[in-house]
């Protein structure tokens, strides 16, 4: 599984890659992470620039739909829904790709890399959706916004707009995180032990886990008890 992070602040990340088991699953080769300023290539201007006023007027800075854009487009990561924005008149409203997307991917099944914009206002992330990119990507492009988030016009570059919460961040890259680790441990090899995943809280496969008994009175008693013909009795008596 390969992670791509699009941050202004990608210094954030670097304890996160060399620590416990997302360093081991990147020296294993399990998953890769790559940590992109997009300032540094694609700021406009001598200063770099990558936010300016909201149009209007009002309070903070937005993030211009111009320097993300080039940085997608260079790892060829704009969403495939994404429509050049023609004159914005006022009052439009540019909704999010989201289920439009979820479409995309049942009629294009093959298609295996997702962008992902952490924001308030996304769709509400859970175990079920984790579980979901795990399976059907390979790929997954995450943007951590930042100030008042981004210009409307870089809405239709991302795939899908996810929240970690109702509460609100100085910016995405702690979502990012919360997203690589739930997704990581669903990869095929980064847990030792694969089958450890399903009776995590909230998976899917919590109610169908196939070795109940293990997980009740481990492994090394459940050998013994296994030798004495003796498990069902002991664990029914775990419960009374």
């Amino acid at each position: 599984m390969n992670f791509r992070i699009f941050t202004l602040h990608p210094d954030i990340f670097t304890s996160f890659q060399n620590n416990s088991l997302i360093a081991r699953g990147i020296d294993q080769e399990v998953i890769s992470i790559q940590a992109i300023n997009w300032r540094e290539k694609h700021g406009l201007g001598n200063y770099k620039q990558v936010d300016d006023k909201p149009y209007g007027g009002g309070s903070g800075m937005v993030l211009q739909a111009e320097p993300i854009y080039r940085a997608l487009q260079e790892y060829e990561a704009v969403s495939p829904l994404y429509k050049p924005p023609a004159k914005i008149e006022a009052y439009t409203k540019i909704t999010p790709n989201n289920h439009n997307f979820f479409e995309y991917k049942q009629n294009n099944p093959d298609h295996r890399k997702v962008t992902i914009s952490l924001t308030p206002r996304g769709h509400r992330y859970n175990q079920k959706t984790a579980e979901w990119l795990a399976k059907e990507f390979n790929e997954i492009n995450l943007v951590c916004g930042r100030y008042e988030g981004f210009d409307a016009r870089a809405d239709s570059c991302f795939d899908l707009e996810l929240s970690i919460g109702d509460f609100v961040l100085n910016g995405g890259e702690v979502g990012a995180m919360s997203v690589i680790e739930s997704v990581s441990r669903l990869v095929p090899g980064f847990i030792t032990k694969d089958t450890s995943v399903q009776h995590d809280s909230f998976s899917s496969t919590l109610n169908y886990y196939n070795e109940t008994h293990e997980y009740i009175v481990g492994k090394n008693r459940l050998h013994k008890l296994n030798q004495n013909k003796s498990t069902k009795p002991i664990i029914q008596n775990l419960f009374d």
